[in-house]
């Protein structure tokens, strides 16, 4: 078996776990921040207390009867290729994902609370758009971009107190009012 150099097999238990030790009701916050009531009336519970995301790429994604929607990995090159697979000729691509401008630091980057959250592995704009290119998607558009600030990010119940404190001593005052973008990118595979 290769050796697994991103450390994934790691990852993906830390965001498991940090998930599963979510109380029910955890997203609803977040619900309320990324969709309008309309949005949410007559969706189940569940649906609601679990909406961790970091934007509303359905909102962008003018769905029609019949079509699929699959849902991404921390592995954001094999997520884009593996997006790239399942779609057929001409589909469309609609995603939200956190972007960075600075580095944020190690003490950061390494918590679970920032693997389960979108912040560690977070690319820059023009980074996302190559790999979107290379993964084979056309027609790249990055849409509504949404600043995140660390009272922000302290709003997901995936960040607790001990990471957020962590931010506000470690993250350089500058830039804690933003310390990533939620992005909307779209794009197209050839058709």
């Amino acid at each position: 078996m290769a050796q697994d150099l991103m450390f994934q097999a790691e990852i993906r238990h830390v965001i498991r776990s940090t998930y599963g030790r979510l109380p029910n009701g955890a997203g609803r916050t977040m619900a309320a921040r990324l969709y309008r009531d309309d949005q949410l009336d007559g969706l189940p519970d569940e649906a609601i207390d679990w909406s961790l995301g970091v934007g509303n790429p359905v909102a962008h994604a003018a769905l029609r009867p019949g079509e699929r929607v699959v849902d991404l990995s921390p592995r954001k090159s094999r997520a884009l290729a593996e997006a790239a697979r399942v779609l057929r000729p001409g589909g469309r691509l609609r995603i939200a994902d956190f972007v960075v401008n600075d580095d944020l630091p190690p003490e950061v980057l390494t918590s679970a609370a920032a693997w389960a959250g979108c912040l560690s592995g977070a690319l820059s704009e023009s980074v996302l758009v190559k790999k979107l290119a290379k993964a084979g998607f056309t027609e790249i558009e990055l849409g509504e971009r949404t600043p995140f600030g660390i009272d922000d990010i302290a709003v997901y119940p995936l960040f607790d107190d001990a990471v957020i404190e962590l931010m506000r001593r470690t993250v350089p005052a500058g830039q804690q009012r933003r310390i990533a973008t939620s992005v909307i990118a779209k794009a197209r595979f050839p058709g």
